[in-house]
C-alpha cells in the first residue's frame, strides 16, 4: 500500500469567473462577494473518478479539505487535522505536515500558485508532489495538464522524481501594475514530462532569484 496525503486548497480558482488575479488572503472574501463559485471540487473530484489503482491509503484533511471527497467512493483514507469552516494558509501548512509524519510517500495538492507556495514551504525536497490546477494564478511548472493526467501521473507513481518551479506573482510589482513572476524554489515531482503543463509566462514577465534577475522563457 501506498500512503498519499490529500490537500485541497476549496477556495483557488474562485477569482477566475469574477475578474480577480486570486484569491489569496482577503481577496476570497471580495470573490464571495462578487458571486463567486469554487472550481476545486469539480478538479478533485474528476481526478479520483479517474484513479484505477487501489493499493492507496490517502491521508486528508477534514471536510472540503480532503474527506468530503473521499467518503462515498471505494479509497481506503485516514482523516487528520480539526474540521474549519473557513481554511488558510496556515491550515494547509499544518495539514501537510502532519500527512507527513504519518508516513505520506506523496503529496497531491489541488490549488494554484499560492498553494503551491504553501506545499513547497513544509515539503521542500523532502517528498514529492502532484499538482492539480485549480487557480487563478498557474506561473509554475509544477501542475499536471490536466485532470486526467493528474490521475494517470498517481496510477503510474513510482521513484523516479525531477525537480520543477514554484512560481507566483510578485505582490509588490503587481501593485505597480507590474507582471513579475518571483522564484519561491523547487519541489519534485514524478519524472512524466508530458503530463506536466510546463511553466507559463507572459513576455513581460520576470523571474527573479536571490542570486540574479532573468528574462523567463
Amino acid at each position: 500500500m501506498i500512503k498519499i496525503g490529500l490537500i485541497v486548497n476549496p477556495n483557488a480558482g474562485m477569482g477566475g469567473n469574477v475578474g480577480l488575479k486570486g484569491t489569496d488572503g482577503e481577496m476570497y472574501k471580495k470573490a464571495i462577494e462578487l458571486g463567486a463559485t469554487p472550481v476545486a471540487p469539480g478538479r478533485i473530484n474528476e481526478v479520483l473518478s479517474l484513479v484505477k489503482r487501489r493499493d492507496i491509503i490517502f491521508i486528508c484533511a477534514q471536510d472540503k479539505m480532503g474527506e468530503e471527497y473521499l467518503k462515498n467512493l471505494d479509497f481506503k483514507y485516514e482523516v487528520i487535522g480539526e474540521s474549519k469552516k473557513q481554511t488558510t494558509s496556515k491550515d494547509t501548512k499544518k495539514s501537510i505536515r502532519l500527512m507527513i509524519d504519518k508516513g505520506a510517500e506523496l503529496i497531491v495538492f489541488v490549488g494554484g500558485d499560492g498553494t503551491a507556495r504553501d506545499v513547497l514551504d513544509v515539503v521542500g525536497l523532502e517528498v514529492p508532489v502532484i499538482a492539480i490546477p485549480s487557480g487563478v494564478k498557474m506561473f509554475s511548472s509544477v501542475f499536471a495538464f490536466s485532470p486526467h493526467a493528474a490521475a494517470k501521473m498517481i496510477d503510474s507513481f513510482d521513484k523516479k522524481f525531477i525537480e520543477k518551479e514554484v512560481l507566483d506573482i510578485d505582490e509588490d510589482a503587481f501593485s505597480e501594475n507590474r507582471l513579475v513572476a518571483k522564484l519561491y524554489g523547487y519541489v519534485k515531482v514524478p519524472e512524466i514530462e508530458n503530463l506536466l503543463q510546463g511553466k507559463k509566462a507572459a513576455s513581460d514577465v520576470s523571474v527573479y532569484t536571490k542570486e540574479k534577475k532573468t528574462d523567463a522563457a
